[in-house]
């Protein structure tokens, strides 16, 4: 190949260089999806491994990218930033030859099919096993989540280079077993981004090597433990995720204290896991607990803080203490819009919390204003096919449904029936509880045979 040669025989160390750059640009981009390649994959890396440098905790282990070969790409200047001149340089290169096409934002790639396949099929056994080592790598860096819109938006963008990054691997048969670091990060991305069934894969194989490595009471083996049962709660699973929660809280209380915040965390979740239980009593009593100590321990504006009081509205809601429940929403959600932001998830919950309070005055008018804000700023930050985008034009159909305006619902609840029945599968509670949502809509508009075939 061209570019090979000018590496080798470039007339000058500058057209070497950039070949170089190309070359190795080119087998990194193999191992990703070739679409939607990002530079801010690489430019986050960078930011991570200088931080983790520096001693500070992020889950990027410097010595162990660096001997990757995807390293050379997260060269920094003096001021510790992406200095982005080598991967340029070999953009460029690239460009030229047309073995990638830039985007119209400027900063994201995509290779042709047919070029990103060649790559990694001209490649030795082992540079392909190193190269696809290396991509991995490059990817558990970037995830430095701190939990904004934006970080949100950027995990979306990543599940399809996680999953053909394994996918390429398996096919070559490559044993591809991800490191500790790797798995959680990987997790924490399958995770917020909704796919539940792929971080509760990634969080077992975290656990039982933390309970090998660490023992039964590290606080991280605690927290592998406490992210397994998130998702256990989240696909529906209450009782397994009881169990592991009653665990982690009982050895925290013993081993970190009761004002520890990763106690505080463990209480926090059992209470949540209690209330989807419908245990009001027992979920109330924790919650009170916890708030009372977030409150001392951190401040009323940590975002912890909120989410307890945003957890006991909740249960005062289930319980039917309006009053009380509506006082907690409002500062909650107050708060949320000052402190972190209108689009951040957890301000997103807080006015969606404060809709359903409406909804159970039957303020629907009320209710509806929240309930369309919640859904398009989801959509767009969180996407389509987020569980919690769904939930919100779930809950909005439900409005819509009490005002009697059934077209409106209607064309809700067949997107999240079909995208539920798609991404969840057919037989999973959320999916069934949107068909009988849609078959009570088609009753009351008088098409009778389509309500029939939902409840057949």
């Amino acid at each position: 190949m061209a570019i090979n040669a000018r590496a080798v025989t470039g007339c000058n160390s500058v057209d070497a260089q950039a070949a170089e750059s190309a070359i190795l640009i080119l087998h990194t981009f193999a191992f990703l999806h070739y679409e939607n390649i990002m530079e801010a994959i690489l430019e986050r890396a960078a930011g991570a491994c200088q931080e983790s440098s520096h001693g500070d905790n992020v889950r990027c282990h410097l010595s162990q990218m660096a001997s990757y070969p995807s390293c050379q790409l997260l060269q920094l200047d003096k001021e510790g930033s992406w200095d982005a001149l080598f991967f340029r340089k070999g953009i460029r290169v690239l460009l030229s030859f047309s073995l990638v096409k830039r985007g119209p934002s400027g900063t994201v790639y995509s290779v042709h099919p047919l070029v990103h396949s060649w790559s990694r099929d001209r490649m030795s056994k082992l540079d392909f096993q190193n190269m696809c080592y290396s991509a991995s790598a490059l990817l558990s860096c970037s995830i430095t989540l701190q939990f904004t819109s934006h970080d949100y938006a950027f995990c979306q963008t990543l599940i399809p280079h996680i999953n053909a990054n394994y996918q390429y691997a398996a096919a070559a048969g490559v044993i591809k077993a991800y490191n500790e670091d790797e798995c959680e990060n990987f997790a924490l991305v399958y995770d917020e981004s909704g796919y539940w069934k792929e971080a509760e894969k990634l969080y077992v194989q975290v656990m039982e090597t933390r309970k090998r490595v660490l023992g039964e009471e590290h606080p991280d083996t605690l927290k592998g433990i406490g992210n397994l049962a998130s998702t256990y709660w989240k696909q529906g699973y209450l009782k397994e995720a009881e169990e592991l929660e009653v665990h982690v809280m009982k050895i925290s209380l013993k081993v970190l204290g009761k004002e520890h915040l990763d106690t505080l965390t463990s209480m926090g979740n059992l209470a949540s896991t209690y209330q989807n239980q419908g245990q009001w009593k027992e979920a109330e009593q924790l919650e009170v607990q916890v708030l009372e100590t977030r409150k001392r321990v951190l401040e009323v504006e940590h975002p912890h803080t909120l989410k307890s009081m945003g957890n006991l509205a909740s249960t005062y809601q289930h319980q039917g203490r309006w009053k009380e429940a509506q006082e907690l929403e409002v500062q909650v959600m107050e708060t949320s819009l000052k402190v972190l932001g209108v689009e951040h998830p957890d301000t997103l919950t807080s006015i969606a919390s404060l809709a359903s309070t409406y909804r159970s005055h039957c303020q629907w008018k009320d209710a509806e204003d929240l309930l369309v804000q919640v859904m398009e700023t989801r959509k767009r930050v969180l996407g389509v096919e987020h569980p919690d985008t769904l939930t919100s034009m779930g809950d909005l159909a439900s409005t819509y449904q009490r005002q009697s305006q059934w077209k409106e619902a209607e064309e809700l609840l067949v997107q999240v029936m079909e995208t539920r029945m798609r991404v969840l599968g057919v037989e999973h509670q959320d999916t069934l509880t949107s068909m009988a949502d849609l078959a009570l809509t088609y009753w009351n508009q008088d098409h009778l045979k389509e309500a029939e075939e939902l409840e057949s």
